[in-house]
């Protein structure tokens, strides 16, 4: 089997405590007033901006039925239910307009990355890719590379393919260039030429040997790619091309799955011979059913008003879900599950067992500030203004009319006080508030998690964490367990700053319910990267140094912190080279920095060697599959700025053994003993014993 690798991603996150910042503080009520409720009117004005809904409040329930036919039948999970009618689904949007705080909810947004996010798993053992495997005569590399992944076995899509013989590669999108007066009428010839279109193009190279190395043909379509027995699959606008490559020199398409109008892909993923996609359609609060996400060929597909599940309105919600089990071969749609949820930020975590997506979403503010008053504020505020916010939970009106009610009510008995004693309420609401939310916090930021099978897409199991995890690799499955890393606090709230931020990990057992869990790593800090590898889990947190923690998971309800390690800059990707060394690719003074960190002994880790390049850029910081390993040599990969570089980590050092110049290097992969670098416009060969240069072509 072909080698798989392993990576990471990044992105921040926030907390718990509340050093409310004093400027805000002084003037909080006014801003409150003012500021918030007109934010908040914005967005919660209507329905089409960000409509409310909760999978939030449903707690870990399994089910026993199994689907019938295509569609997938929820029974037993507390609080999910498909919509009857398009009255019952607009009843819905009412419904959650009223319970709406806070733009968030159930879906996934943005770019792939946002989508399928697969656990982490050591590379397959090696194979020898034959005739066998269906891609033409010839014998290819007894060692071949894949795309660098989270799970073994999951595949990623990827700008560069390989099937051990054949390289393609989606090359950079370009645009066919016009006049103006062949666009627009224009009084004259001659007008300055405009892009009108993208085009992209998969090239196809002839690889192995590398002395055969030579373009051998091409596909007039561009995007990421996907390899599945003899076909590829090029992701390319909104078009899903499926092509026999039997014969890679000429391809032929055999299929397409178009994303219909007002739908974007989300993401997609392959396992085995079958392609998972996800798509979000925007509600359309007048008609929200039936939604058209996809085309298959010509035949479209229809959701009905009675196949869309959806929670309790309790979060935010503008988007439809779809997610479909797609025949690689064939390019049939087998299996489909659609659902509300919101576009805001959320994830998809795949492991082999469990599709995982989450959400995030707020809580009730009014409550929060509502028992801030009870608690807090007792002798600061009035009693009957207090029980007069209190009531406020019961009205049959929207979240935005019930926090311009308190702004209202707010404002109205400051403006009864004496200067001074405005100067002096400012300042006491603004350290009680503080000191409230740093033991409140956690309720008014939320992770939602729905668990589907992957054979069928049934949903199994939905759950909740405080926080938001910063990216697939913050999700992890492990003995049928999920391990998540979240951030709380450390950003804004409609109360203003929520202070130092803090980071905790969850472990959630298979019906989503809190077995244990680990609060308040780096405080003051957010998450920049996270690795769980069996029983341990690695942490980076960042504002001025870099906190590396090592956390025990072997007792899924006592997580514990062994280790922690503090060094200059932060590493924005880890990557397990082994069971005992843990590879970290960030920055240190605006440059590229990359640790090796000795975790023999989880309690003391320590950072064996560090090299800074001279290079302010690489992409592995947020796209993992720019990285390659090959642990058989024990060297490993990543692109820069300013070229390609290949490092060993043997005996515990960090040797750059290559630098190949160069401001346009994607991508290196390994046939055989030779390793491919591919750039926008030309592949070298080097020798993966002496990194001599074997071959190149300019394309």
């Amino acid at each position: 089997m072909p080698e798989t690798n392993t990576s990471d991603t990044n992105a921040p996150n926030p907390k718990i405590s509340g050093q409310i910042n004093q400027k805000f503080a002084l003037g909080f009520l006014a801003a409150f007033a003012i500021t918030v409720a007109f934010f908040l009117i914005i967005q919660i004005s209507s329905v089409n901006d960000q409509i409310s809904l909760p999978f939030t409040n449903v707690v870990n329930n399994a089910v026993g039925n199994q689907p019938t036919g295509d569609k997938t039948s929820v029974i037993s999970i507390k609080g999910i239910s498909k919509f009857s009618s398009e009255d019952d689904f607009k009843k819905f949007l009412a419904e959650v307009q009223l319970t709406q705080t806070k733009s968030g909810g159930f879906g996934t947004g943005g770019a792939a990355n946002d989508i399928a996010a697969m656990g982490i798993a050591v590379p397959a053992a090696e194979r020898k890719t034959s005739v066998d495997d269906g891609f033409g005569a010839g014998e290819a590399a007894g060692r071949v590379s894949q795309t660098n992944v989270q799970v073994a076995g999951i595949d990623e899509p990827d700008i560069v393919k390989t099937d051990g013989k054949t390289i393609f590669y989606s090359q950079p999108m370009s645009y066919y260039w016009t006049r103006y007066d062949d666009v627009i009428s224009a009084p004259q010839k001659g007008g300055v030429g405009v892009p009108v279109q993208p085009k992209g193009e998969t090239a196809v190279f002839d690889a192995f040997p590398p002395d055969k190395l030579a373009k051998s043909g091409s596909i007039q379509a561009g995007g990421e790619l996907l390899i599945a027995k003899n076909r590829l699959a090029v992701f390319s606008s909104s078009q899903i091309y499926g092509y026999d490559i039997t014969d890679p020199k000429k391809p032929s398409e055999v299929w397409t799955i178009k994303l219909e109008d007002n739908n974007q892909l989300v993401g997609s993923r392959l396992y085995g011979s079958k392609i998972y996609l996800v798509s979000k359609t925007v509600i359309d609060a007048y008609h929200p059913c039936p939604v058209r996400p996809f085309a298959a060929g010509d035949s479209p597909m229809i959701v009905q008003c009675g196949d869309i599940y959806h929670p309790d309105p309790d979060f935010s919600a503008d988007v439809i879900y779809t997610a479909v089990i797609v025949d690689a071969v064939s390019g049939t749609i087998e299996k489909s599950l659609s659902f509300v949820g919101s576009s805001g930020s959320s994830l998809l975590y795949m492991s082999q067992s469990g599709i995982y997506v989450t959400w995030g979403y707020a809580g009730d503010y009014i409550k929060f500030y509502h028992d801030f008053l009870s608690d807090k504020a007792a002798g600061l505020v009035p009693t009957y203004l207090v029980e007069r916010i209190g009531r406020l939970a019961s009205y049959d009106i929207s979240a935005a009319a019930k926090l311009t009610e308190v702004t209202t009510v707010m404002s109205n008995y400051r403006a009864t006080l004496s200067a001074d004693d405005r100067v002096k309420f400012d300042n006491e609401l603004a350290n009680r508030l503080a000191d409230f939310s740093k033991l409140r916090s956690r309720e008014l930021e939320r992770t939602g998690i729905v668990k589907l099978n992957v054979q069928d897409l049934q949903i199994v199991a939905s759950g909740s964490v405080p926080g938001s995890p910063l990216n697939q690799f913050a999700l992890d499955e492990y003995l049928g367990n999920l391990r998540i890393a979240t951030t709380v606090g450390g950003g804004w709230s409609m109360f203003g700053s929520m202070g130092e931020s803090a980071n905790d990990v969850y472990v959630l057992d298979g019906g989503l319910a809190l077995l244990g869990s680990l609060q308040d790593l780096g405080l003051d800090e957010r998450i920049y990267s996270a690795r769980f590898v069996n029983e341990l889990g690695y942490l980076v947190t960042f504002k001025q140094t870099d906190p590396f923690f090592v956390i025990d998971l072997s007792d899924p309800k006592k997580p514990e912190l062994k280790g922690e390690l503090q060094i200059p800059g932060y590493s924005a990707y880890l990557h397990p080279l082994d069971k005992n060394l843990v590879l970290g690719i960030g920055k240190e003074n605006w440059k590229v920095k990359v640790s090796l960190f000795d975790v023999s002994l989880p309690s003391k880790p320590r950072e064996l060697a560090k090299y800074n390049l001279d290079d302010y850029w690489t992409e592995v910081e947020g796209n993992h599959h720019a990285f390659l390993l090959d642990r058989a040599n024990k060297l490993f990969f990543m692109p820069g700025s300013k070229g390609g570089y290949f490092f060993s980590y043997k005996n515990g050092k960090l040797e750059l053994k290559k630098a190949l110049a160069g401001n346009a290097v994607k991508r290196a992969l390994y046939l055989g003993d030779f390793f491919y670098v591919v750039s926008d416009d030309k592949i070298i060969v080097v020798s993966s014993q002496n990194f001599e240069k074997v071959n190149e072509l300019e394309f």
